[in-house]
């Protein structure tokens, strides 16, 4: 701690009011500057809760104060005050707890129309404190587009969204997305906030070239870990054409329907000893429906019907850090360092009209290990699937771990290495396990190998750059190295140990909302050369560096 912050804290403490920052220094501070200041608040009553909402381009930065930055400052709307008042876990007249404003600042973070919160003491007088709230807005305005190509095979994307209509908070989008051969117009609202309240809702639909989507969700999601219940509600409907590859060949081709709705009722106590647990009880349906076409081979999956009521629990600790440059470029990330398990079980009865009956089990347990400022490791495990019960055989059951560790170097350099295991029992042809676009294999195309086995490792140096190209564009580089196979033991001397290697940009502009970063990779692949090209090259937009 300063010694300049210690003598303003003292000299704050011995008179009747004192200002422990000025407010025309709003854009300078730092989410992640002097974070033991909250801590003079423990206690106070809450005489007043300042606002300050400060635009996307900071006009007292002599490099963001021109025509253009002034010009998009007056067509921007701003995050209405009421928007983020809807928000706070306070509100004045109740003494301040540290555990509810560091949590506020936190939650004000997630949402996609800020690009960054904080919240401090501004004013002390005597036992009374005013709280400042100080958020900076995103562009709600965002072209969106990205590129890929592997195996032969293009994908592109082109979009327009609206991350905060009018002020709101509400998102708007339309993207046209051309994929696999399959041409799709998707339209999605959502609005975070309903009529001021904690429920939330959202609905999008989508043209294919082989089918529609359609999806509507209303929930109360527990907004807090403090929060006492919670309400989820999904209803969704997808029809597209399927093609099933191996080894950069289509083998065959088929359409699925498939339809989800839930309704999912949750309970807690609340926040005790740092810890949360969570009790849920739902009612899920699954449909899923296989029809042929001129170029279907194989033979069809089994059409499935998957209903069941389930309870289960969640377990959350209350224990989060402040990072920079670990998945984002520049920016605060709030990452979870205590623990989190997820448990539910659930019966589907014939009575519920299955086709067959069967046990579900889910779970997830997730925790991490920070040793000094140099090291951080994030581990868990999961699974999912079902058991027949008169069968007695599992379907579709999955069971994964997996391992992410950061060591920094320095303030801008990383080494990041992830290794990810799973098993499948019992999966049927449209479950087995690949290389999908959350489990990227950069040098090799997405379903290039598959089977009920899957082994995932990559190994990265990233640099995250202090360029600030036009104040707008943050610029990281990487790295890379992957390993990895997908097998089963009818396939297990085709699919070799695959690997490549190659490097990557990553772009993320600081005017944007969170979890936009533009991935620019070049990946050479080491293994199995005749059956793939010699480069494979990407730009596509993911939610990571």
């Amino acid at each position: 701690m300063s010694s300049a912050f210690i003598s303003t804290l003292t000299y704050a403490q011995s008179q009747a009011c004192s200002t422990l920052f000025d407010s025309s220094d709003v854009y300078k501070l730092d989410s992640l500057d002097k974070q033991e200041r909250i801590n003079f608040a423990q206690g106070k009553r809450i005489s007043k809760i300042h606002f300050y909402l400060l635009d996307v381009f900071d006009e007292s930065d002599k490099d963001e104060n021109n025509a253009l930055f002034r010009l998009l400052n007056k067509v921007h709307i701003n995050t209405k005050e009421y928007v983020i008042s809807d928000q706070l876990l306070f509100k004045e007249g109740e003494l301040a707890n540290i555990e509810r404003l560091v949590e506020t600042e936190r939650l004000l973070r997630k949402k996609h129309y800020l690009t960054d919160a904080f919240i401090l003491p501004e004013r002390i007088c005597g036992d009374s404190v005013e709280i400042a709230v100080i958020t900076r807005d995103t562009w709600a305005l965002e072209l969106e587009g990205s590129f890929g190509e592997a195996g032969g095979d293009t994908s592109t994307s082109i979009g327009v969204k609206s991350g905060n209509l009018l002020g709101t908070g509400n998102l708007l989008t339309l993207d046209y997305i051309v994929e696999d051969g399959q041409n799709k117009v998707v339209t999605k609202t959502e609005n975070p906030s309903l009529f001021g309240s904690r429920f939330s809702s959202a609905a999008a639909y989508a043209e294919t070239s082989e089918g529609e989507e359609k999806l509507i969700t209303l929930n109360r999601h527990f907004y807090s870990l403090d929060s006492k219940w919670s309400f989820e509600s999904k209803y969704s409907i997808t029809s597209l054409l399927e093609e099933e590859e191996y080894l950069n060949t289509t083998n065959s081709e088929y359409y699925q329907d498939t339809g989800e709705s839930y309704l999912i009722l949750g309970q807690s106590e609340g926040l005790i000893n740092n810890k949360t647990t969570r009790y849920f009880m739902g009612l899920t349906q699954t449909k899923n429906k296989f029809t042929r076409t001129d170029k279907t081979i194989t033979e069809l999956p089994e059409n499935r019907v998957r209903n069941y009521a389930w309870i289960g629990l969640a377990r959350i600790e209350d224990d989060y850090g402040k990072f920079r440059n670990i998945n984002q470029i520049q920016r605060t990330e709030d990452i979870q360092l205590g623990q989190e398990l997820k448990l539910s079980f659930g019966f589907g009865f014939k009575d519920l009209d299955n086709d067959k009956e069967f046990v579900h089990i889910n779970g997830r347990y997730e925790d991490a290990l920070s040793i000094g400022k140099h090291h951080l490791t994030r581990y868990g495990f999961d699974y999912r699937g079902n058991y027949l019960t008169q069968e007695k055989a599992y379907e579709n059951l999955i069971i994964g771990a997996k391992i992410h560790y950061y060591h920094y170097q320095n303030a801008n350099q990383r080494w990041y290495g992830s290794l990810r295991l799973d098993k499948g029992y019992g999966l049927t042809s449209d479950q087995e396990l690949s290389f999908e676009e959350k489990t990227l294999v950069r040098g090799y195309p997405s379903n290039y190998q598959k089977g009920d086995k899957r082994l995932l490792a990559s190994i990265e140096h990233r640099r995250f750059y202090k360029i600030h190209l036009f104040n707008v564009i943050r610029v990281g580089r990487v790295y890379f190295a992957d390993i990895a196979r997908a097998w089963d033991n009818d396939n297990a001397s085709q699919s070799n140990l695959l690997s490549d290697i190659g490097f990557g940009l990553r772009f993320s502009s600081s005017k944007v909302r969170v979890g936009n970063v533009a991935h620019l990779d070049v990946a050479m692949p080491l293994s199995d050369k005749s059956k793939v090209d010699n480069y494979q090259f990407t730009l596509r937009a993911y939610h990571q560096f």
